[in-house]
């Protein structure tokens, strides 16, 4: 039976990448089903450096944005009123008109709006799409976003369709812009929130929940650092009843471990036992 799992972490850190990695590492071991891991970190993907892997398909990811044509233009000024993105300067009194490459999310209004064809297209590489089998056979996938590419939504949506319903999906998010991060969790069976129990993280925690709370979908936190004194991360979870389903301090062992591109689930048995409770939690709970 297949399932999808977001991981949402902060800024990219090993506290996040850890969990992820972890995580799919332990499945692939018990479950019978089909697994794969989605990278959501597109300017710097790094689960498959945990894994003996292969590269077993790698594309690029291009859009069509539209080229100007000064001899069909009549200056009427529909494509930049059409245009969402501010992507299309246009000044009347000139006339004048300036595409904005960088500032174009390739959404194809503009060549709607225009009945004069003064618009053509050409293509912009956005990323790439790089497919990894590990030594198991299962599948690890990232996205990588292109230099100079200010917007990620086209490439989050190309690795979305890489959900095989099927399968376990694994998707490592990292916190981001919240249509961004709203659609890389679209349509998930469980999300789990990685997050520290300290005073500090209290705000970012609520900031991420608020964002997330009209999709409906089951949520449980991962506490990756834990601060006896400071329990407002605890009573705020309590209150929202949100439950905390793993806890793991990190320290220095965990941390070269994860440097030297090791797997704490083949390092040591409670490691494992913990994300294969972690692994029946979401079961139980999705």
């Amino acid at each position: 039976m297949g399932q999808t799992i977001a991981i949402i972490g902060g800024k990219q850190t090993i506290h996040n990448l850890m969990i992820a990695a972890n995580l799919f590492a332990v499945i692939s071991s018990k479950s019978e089903t089909s697994i794969q891991l989605i990278d959501f970190y597109l300017d710097n993907p790094t689960n498959h450096i945990f894994f003996e892997s292969i590269i077993s398909e790698n594309k690029e990811i291009k859009r069509k944005i539209p080229i100007y044509n000064k001899e069909r233009c009549v200056y009427c000024g529909a494509c930049s009123k059409f245009c969402s993105y501010k992507g299309i300067i246009f000044i009347k009194a000139i006339p004048y008109i300036q595409i904005i490459q960088n500032a174009c999310r390739a959404c194809g209004a503009c060549f709607f709006a225009c009945d004069h064809t003064a618009l053509k297209s050409t293509e912009k590489l956005l990323g790439s799409l790089t497919k990894y089998s590990t030594s198991n056979n299962e599948t690890i996938l990232n996205g990588k976003i292109g230099n100079d590419i200010p917007y990620s939504l086209p490439l989050i949506k190309e690795l979305k369709k890489q959900i095989n319903k099927d399968f376990i999906n694994i998707l490592d998010i990292p916190l981001s812009k919240p249509t961004q991060l709203l659609e890389s969790i679209k349509n998930v069976d469980f999300i789990l929130l990685i997050s520290e129990n300290t005073n500090d993280s209290l705000e970012q925690l609520k900031q991420t929940l608020e964002i997330i709370k009209g999709e409906g979908i089951s949520t449980s936190v991962f506490f990756n650092k834990i601060n006896q004194q400071e329990n407002h991360a605890l009573e705020f979870l309590e209150t929202q009843q949100i439950p905390i389903i793993a806890q793991l301090e990190i320290n220095t062992k965990i941390i070269d471990a994860i440097n030297n591109q090791k797997l704490l689930v083949n390092i040591n048995s409670n490691y494992k036992e913990l994300f294969l409770n972690l692994f029946r939690e979401i079961e139980r709970l999705s």
